[in-house]
């Protein structure tokens, strides 16, 4: 039946977020509160979102490929691979902090350069 096929898909759903709310559990910090519940709701979409602004992936609050592979690594890869991740985001992180400080200077110039032309 229609009913039956619809509950056994939204139970293997449910397993599937148990699982995504387990592996998050072990790699964010404790005080985040990941609730192992199986409901995709707020909780669990600000669990992804932290996940995904920590390891410099795009913030969608969405489940993606990316956040699978950083996610498989950081729980099951050797110790090398784990540091290799983490050393790439850090990197990451570096690069768009330096950004962000070059666009900030960019900025400051181009007004104080309008300040100029207006005197």
């Amino acid at each position: 039946s229609l009913a039956a096929a619809s509950s056994a898909a939204e139970t293997v759903a449910n397993a599937n977020i148990k699982v995504l709310q387990l592996s998050l559990r072990q790699v964010l910090p404790r005080d985040v509160g990941v609730v192992v519940d199986g409901v995709y709701g707020p909780r669990t979409r600000a669990a992804i979102t932290l996940f995904q602004e920590t390891y410099g992936l795009p913030v969608d609050g969405e489940v993606g490929q990316q956040l699978h592979t950083v996610m498989s690594v950081l729980r099951k890869g050797n110790n090398e691979q784990r540091q290799a991740v983490c050393r790439e985001f850090q990197r990451l992180k570096e690069e768009d902090r330096l950004v962000a400080e070059r666009e900030r200077d960019l900025e400051e110039s181009a007004g104080r350069a309008a300040d100029t032309n207006f005197q």
